[in-house]
């Protein structure tokens, strides 16, 4: 039962707060002058606000573009990069073919004995152009790697 009478006590006080805040803008209102000043003001506030709107708004479209932009720039020199690290691979297999090429054409104008020189030779050239393809993939999938890193940091 207090309770009940507890909050019957803040109603009244809330009724009274509400009340007043009521009378206080009617009679406030009620005055020409002051109701005029008060539609001015809020007038020239929302013209300022609407203004400030404006200008955010276009500002952000100018930052859109440019971001835009610079993001296109950023993806054509990432896909130049690309371009040039296939190309280089391209290449190193083109050389790595062309020098196969040639050990096979000199191959064939050996006798035996300088075949077996030369067998032996290409054992370890080949073992030597083995170990500079390892090198050349894993140079090529690190910045394969690298490239890849950079597309997707670009894209958040």
């Amino acid at each position: 039962m207090s309770d009940k009478k507890n909050n019957s006590g803040w109603t009244f006080v809330l009724g009274t707060a509400i009340g007043a805040a009521i009378g206080f803008a009617v009679a406030y209102l009620s005055d020409d002058k002051k109701r005029n000043k008060l539609v001015d003001d809020v007038a020239d506030q929302s013209a300022r606000v609407r203004g400030e709107l404006k200008d955010a708004y276009y500002e952000s479209m100018i930052r859109g573009r440019k971001a835009k932009r610079d993001l296109s720039r950023y993806m054509a020199d990432v896909r130049d990069d690309a371009e040039d690290l296939y190309e280089d691979m391209m290449d190193k297999a083109r050389n790595l073919g062309g020098k196969a090429k040639k050990s096979v054409e000199d191959l064939a104008e050996y006798t035996e004995e300088e075949l077996a020189e030369l067998k032996n030779e290409a054992r370890d050239e080949m073992d030597r152009l083995a170990k500079n393809a390892k090198e050349t993939t894993q140079e090529v999938k690190k910045k394969a790697e690298d490239l890849k890193d950079k597309v997707a940091d670009s894209k958040k």
